[in-house]
């Protein structure tokens, strides 16, 4: 299983999930923010600064990289699911780390986020056929 493929495929999946169940992002899109600068920072912060202390176990960088994705003004139901998301996404950047390097992590974390804003875009918008409507 190549981790930046599946990165990207779950970001996109879970965002059409998210559109079919009606569930919104409470943000709008900021592709520079989210797909750029933000796994630039969190993945030198994540996953490069722990590897250059040493080779830490398996998932080691997942839990911290998760609890930053806790939102003490939601629910509890939604902070467990944003943390298992942050998670599952976690283990997969790992992943990308270990058999890639840093910018194996870095593209797995942006594809994901760009895959997670696609259906969210205008250009992704389709109307509905005409025996839909």
């Amino acid at each position: 299983m190549n981790p930046v493929i599946a990165s990207a495929a779950f970001g996109f999946f879970k965002a059409i999930a998210a559109q079919k169940l009606g569930i919104k992002d409470p943000h709008p899109p900021d592709l520079k923010d989210d797909v750029l600068l933000a796994p630039l920072f969190e993945e030198f912060q994540y996953r490069v600064l722990p590897f250059l202390a040493g080779v830490p176990e398996v998932g080691a960088t997942a839990v911290p990289f998760a609890m930053i994705h806790r939102d003490r003004r939601a629910p509890a139901i939604v902070n467990s699911l944003r943390m298992l998301d942050a998670t599952t996404g976690g283990l997969l950047y790992e992943a990308a780390y270990r058999e890639y390097g840093a910018f194996g992590a870095f593209m797995a974390h942006a594809l994901h986020n760009l895959g997670a804003h696609l259906p969210s875009l205008p250009a992704f918008k389709t109307r509905k056929p005409k025996w839909r409507r």
